[in-house]
């Protein structure tokens, strides 16, 4: 029988090499990659699984991976999705020389989960319709417009938001900011606030994260997976915002017609 003396060489082995795996993660790694920075190569994770790289991490959570990888990399870095090498940028100087020229522009579809969620993506497919779209985007995220337009919604969501960040008095700062972007872009950039209704406004800001979710999936629609869900929330969506959309119409119809009639008067 083996007694626990014969034992202790065996641990004592272990308990090096875990040591050294632990020394590894906490200061080699880290000085891999600054001395890579230096050498100009664009930051990202040393090591990834073959032909799948860091897929799973972003299936389980795409918010909380890319939080943590640009606490980590900060807004460029490379990763790899499926076997495909991947560049993330989310850094305005990086962008701005993109969105600046028409012609360094090429949009791809990243998977055919998105053109089943998105169906017309002809704005940023199409040189013509991407170029207008552009424009438009470039001047509603203008300085001026984002003071006049955006500045005070924006502030009342995040003044919502810290006040009930306070009366909990401990929050998970990704989670806090994951809902926090999510009603920023739903209540500010779309123009309609939330329901009032705590359970509507949970609703919609549900199914919305599971539309987001279904973009990074498997186009599979089976019972179960990702894209079936998002496929079913943007279902959901669609009928509670259509009445919202027609609306909208509406009114920009409206108005468009009294410029018109105004216009004539005038002549």
């Amino acid at each position: 029988m083996t007694s626990w003396k014969d034992m202790l060489p065996v641990v004592g082995t272990a308990m090096h090499v875990l040591a050294a795996l632990v020394f590894s993660i906490i200061f080699v790694i880290p000085w891999i990659q600054l001395k890579l920075a230096q050498l100009g190569r664009i930051p990202g994770p040393i090591f990834w699984l073959p032909l799948i790289g860091e897929t799973p991490q972003l299936l389980q959570s795409p918010f909380k991976y890319m939080w943590n990888r640009w606490l980590s990399y900060g807004g460029f870095f490379r990763t790899s999705l499926l076997g495909q090498q991947v560049y993330v940028v989310g850094t305005q100087d990086i962008l701005r020389s993109v969105w600046s020229d028409e012609e360094a522009f090429e949009f791809h579809v990243p998977g055919k989960t998105f053109s089943m969620l998105i169906t017309d993506i002809r704005h940023m497919r199409e040189p013509r319709q991407h170029g207008f779209f552009r424009r438009r985007l470039g001047q509603a995220l203008s300085p001026a417009a984002i003071a006049a337009n955006l500045l005070g919604p924006m502030a009342a969501v995040m003044r919502r938001h810290l006040d009930s960040w306070e009366q909990r008095g401990r929050v998970f700062l990704s989670h806090a900011s994951e809902e926090l972007s999510m009603d920023v872009a739903l209540e500010v950039v779309t123009g309609h606030p939330l329901p009032s209704s705590p359970d509507d406004k949970a609703l919609v800001r549900r199914l919305f994260r599971t539309v987001l979710n279904g973009l990074y999936g498997l186009p599979i629609v089976l019972p179960g997976t990702a894209i079936y869900k998002a496929l079913g929330a943007r279902r959901q969506l669609m009928t509670k915002l259509w009445p919202l959309v027609e609306a909208e119409a509406t009114e920009v119809a409206a108005r468009v017609r009294g410029g018109k009639v105004r216009q004539t008067a005038v002549r």
